[in-house]
């Protein structure tokens, strides 16, 4: 997430504002054209293609919006705690969120934390260099 300067919003909001006015455009170009179905597409999609960065105005904070990586983590977190654990105390399943969190989103953290449980000083390491598989008939 970042937050938006005042100047950020302002050049943001122009910028919607352009990008719309071109879709009106195209939108009656197709409309005079005859090209009723292409003129509703475009209208259908310039009327939900800005909502989210109107948001990011509002609020003055640009986030992602994909729900993609929310479903993704409660997926995760679904497989780990029915599939795997399936008698999880609330403790423990709170502990799993955050394995899960911290494993996704904060790399270092989570390396920093197995070097100290592991008690890692970098003496050595492992790399794959070959794996084959065959396929059984």
């Amino acid at each position: 997430m970042e937050e938006l300067s005042p100047r950020k919003r302002l050049e943001l909001g122009r910028r919607i504002e352009s990008a719309e006015a071109e879709l009106a455009d195209l939108q009656q170009a197709f409309l005079e054209k005859g090209y009723d179905r292409a003129a509703t597409y475009v209208g259908n999609a310039k009327d939900r293609l800005f909502g989210y960065l109107r948001t990011w105005m509002a609020t003055g904070i640009a986030c992602p919006r994909a729900t993609s990586i929310i479903e993704n983590l409660i997926r995760e977190l679904v497989r780990r705690l029915k599939k795997i654990g399936w008698n999880w105390s609330d403790a423990g399943a709170t502990r799993m969120g955050r394995i899960v969190m911290v494993r996704r989103y904060d790399q270092e953290k989570w390396q920093e934390y197995w070097n100290k449980r592991m008690n890692l000083q970098g003496r050595c390491t492992a790399r794959l260099t070959r794996c084959e598989y065959r396929l059984s008939a």
